[in-house]
């Protein structure tokens, strides 16, 4: 039927009843659908099909926009990509971008266990409808490179006994290269993710993926997994992308997705990140002390004089500072020490440029140290052209930076709105001055997290910030974008799995009591003690107890004093995923496992029977862009206070959200949710004080009740219902 539909109305709508109705093909393979993932779905069907009646029209019609979040348990992924296949069976491309490639990874699944793309990809077939060929997208960084891989080999070897190599180490770095080649040979896939998975999750001996990729002078006898991985994605109907590709394309392709070739609907999965990313795509920092450093170590002359630029770029910047502020615009600074950085950083751009060239042509220089000079450079690049340049109409803004404690200056280069260059992707006329239509006709973002975290009436309040931060006009006044308004909306399931909540007592101290000088949290001894008291507690009541942690240091802390307590723990360090550790702890039926990643991207259905958020997860704020935020008078340092903790309170409404999340994955799991942070109260209709008259006290400290809105409505019951532990160690409800 490719290329053959009656409309694609018909087509999709028709597929999709057949796909997801009663009775349908879906039905058959196990999935049931429900009222909410049908309603999702519709939504993005009625989008896809507006889109491309509006483009039967117009040619260079706007694309249609569509925000909806869906929490665990609506059935998102098949709500999504059912209407998309179905787009995909008449003869286009469909893409989905994720944050991670985990995900990527659980759509395909295994030869044993297909996953959902697969699935759909099943039913599609056996409606007739061919057979379509799913495939990722990566960037060349994701690839291995054999001359890279060898050179480090070649050079590890020379340097064997000041770094104390053993045979067995040296033996993998063999496999290391061994991998390479047979990249180059068709043998494997090429790709840093699954030699990672060689080595068990992590490369040996500190090797990083910058040191062994591919890069832009790779030849192309070095590329061919890299060339065989673009032919098979210019050749698929169904694209996965990342969110990281996604913001390379909009920044440096105008959002052209494929070298050949056009996407004609897309999918945001994981729609939250996508600002995150393009806040960290789109700024560059660099610090001038570890620019200093790193060419103090070539001890030639040439980096010496680099080194000495460097120096004096910082002299300037701490002498800007001596009210030890965190950062400063640098548009505020006097225009003597302006022309003094701006000298020093020409300087030290034409000089690291000197060093960069000779390196390269003698090969005697580490992949680490020209990492890091090659993204400083870069940094200090674009510092020079936006300092030139900067105005209230310029699309980049420039800060210096301050480590809390040190003052150690970074020099800081971000977009005024990172958001609004991916919209490149979608809008039409994708350049200013151009007539040149948006290949994509319909975006969707979805998450279980899109938008301000809550109970909203209007979908348009719910996703008021994020339409804001990607510069998605509201108003219905741009020409080049068409938000579908009335199909926005936000899902969760009204039954899938239970909860218990046990709360902190409220006359327990604040987690952290300052910053120590490695920037590391002070953490309360007495909340320590508690936090520890609640996770041997949480252990008593029976199965599993995953901890989610604030930090390496925080699960350090806990760690030791839980193995101090005789408890045996699964501690994930640094450099462990968490897929390393999800064997032991499914092995253990009584495992206890702190970590600090895992608040997101952990799917263990039936694993998780009590989790312990031990500290709400704040982050810091962004004190670089508040300077810049007031810079030219734009905003008061009221007004930019309040954006940046906005914004930080609604990443850590997300976070908390994620993490609460993490053992509720089925319909049957049923979980007791422990929260060792005094400053997630209980909720203001618990009845408790009235139950227990002299045993609730509270400390002065300040709490957060709006985090309450990060449960869903269904348990919601469950948190006015919450037990209390007490100090003592009774638990009261």
């Amino acid at each position: 039927m490719k290329g053959s539909s009656p409309t694609a109305r018909q087509f999709i709508f028709d597929g999709l009843a057949r796909i997801l109705g009663d009775g349908g093909l879906a039905l058959r393979d196990g999935f049931s659908a429900s009222p909410a993932q049908r309603d999702y779905a519709q939504r993005w069907a009625e989008a896809i099909c507006r889109s491309v009646e509006g483009r039967a029209l117009d040619p260079a019609s706007a694309a249609s926009l569509v925000l909806s979040a869906a929490d665990t348990g609506t059935g998102k992924t098949i709500g999504y990509a059912v209407p998309s296949m179905l787009r995909a069976a008449m003869g286009v491309k469909v893409a989905i971008s994720t944050y991670t490639h985990a995900l990527q990874q659980q759509y395909i699944g295994s030869p044993g266990r297909p996953g959902d793309l697969v699935r759909i990809a099943g039913w599609i077939h056996e409606l007739g409808y061919g057979n379509l060929k799913i495939a990722r997208r990566v960037g060349q960084q994701a690839f291995v490179s054999a001359s890279a891989t060898q050179a480090l080999l070649q050079r590890m070897r020379l340097e064997r006994d000041e770094l104390g190599l053993t045979a067995q180490e040296l033996r993998e770095l063999d496999l290391l290269v061994e991998f390479s080649m047979e990249a180059n040979e068709g043998k494997n896939s090429g790709l840093i993710e699954d030699l990672r998975e060689e080595y068990g999750g992590e490369l040996p001996l500190g090797i990083t993926a910058a040191s062994i990729c591919l890069s832009a002078d790779s030849d192309e006898d070095d590329s061919r997994a890299y060339l065989e991985h673009i032919e098979r994605a210019e050749n698929a109907d169904v694209l996965l992308i990342s969110h990281a590709y996604l913001a390379a394309t909009a920044a440096y392709r105008s959002g052209k997705l494929l070298e050949h070739g056009e996407i004609d609907s897309l999918v945001i999965d994981e729609g939250d990140r996508l600002i995150d990313v393009a806040d960290s795509a789109f700024r560059f920092d660099t610090s001038m002390r570890r620019m200093s450093a790193a060419l103090d170590l070539l001890g030639t002359a040439a980096s010496k004089r680099a080194s000495d630029a460097m120096k004096a770029m910082t002299e300037v910047a701490q002498s800007a500072n001596p009210d030890n502020l965190r950062a400063l615009a640098t548009c505020t600074l006097t225009p003597k020490m302006s022309a003094e950085l701006m000298a020093s950083a020409k300087a030290a751009s034409t000089l690291i440029n000197q060093v960069l060239k000779t390196a390269k042509a003698s090969a005697n220089m580490n992949a680490e140290t020209k990492s890091t000079l090659e993204a400083g450079l870069y940094a200090i690049d674009r510092f020079m052209n936006t300092a030139e340049s900067e105005g209230e109409g310029g699309m980049f803004m420039s800060a210096i930076s301050y480590s809390p404690l040190r003052s150690l200056p970074s020099i800081s280069v971000m977009p005024r709105s990172p958001g609004r260059i991916l919209s490149k992707v979608w809008r039409s006329g994708r350049d200013e001055g151009t007539d040149i239509p948006a290949p994509i006709k319909s975006v969707m973002l979805t998450s279980a997290t899109l938008g301000n975290t809550g109970h909203f009436q209007s979908a348009r309040e719910r996703y008021r910030t994020v339409a804001g931060e990607l510069g998605i006009d509201l108003t219905g006044t741009a020409t080049n974008q068409r938000p579908e308004l009335d199909l926005w909306a936000s899902f969760e399931p009204e039954k899938f799995g239970q909860v218990r909540f046990v709360v902190a007592d409220p006359s327990v101290p604040a987690p952290v009591q300052g910053i120590d000088d490695f920037e590391k949290a002070v953490l309360d001894e007495s909340w320590t003690q508690y936090a520890v008291a609640m996770i041997r507690k949480a252990k008593q009541t029976g199965g599993r107890t995953l901890v989610l942690c604030n930090s390496y240091h925080d699960t350090n802390v806990l760690a030791q004093m839980l193995v101090d307590a005789g408890e045996k723990v699964i501690q994930q360090l640094r450099g462990q995923s968490t897929k390393d550790l999800e064997p032991a702890f499914l092995e253990d039926p009584a495992a206890i496992w702190l970590s600090p990643t895992a608040w997101e991207g952990l799917n263990l259905p039936g694993a998780i029977q009590n989790l312990v958020v031990t500290r709400l997860p704040f982050g810091s704020v962004d004190v670089t862009t508040r300077a810049i935020l007031t810079a030219y008078g734009r905003y008061t340092e009221q007004a930019a206070q309040k954006i940046v903790i906005g914004k930080m309170m609604n990443a850590t409404k997300r976070k908390l959200k994620q993490g609460i999340g993490r053992p509720i994955r089925s319909k049957t799991d049923r979980a007791v949710i422990w929260i060792a942070d005094p400053r997630f109260p209980m909720a203001a209709e618990s009845q408790i004080p009235l139950r227990h008259p002299g045993k609730i006290e509270y400390s002065q400290i300040q709490r957060y009740p709006a985090m309450h809105s990060v449960l869903p409505k269904r348990f919601m019951p469950a948190l006015e219902r919450a037990s209390v532990l007490l100090k003592s160690g009774e638990v009261i409800q």
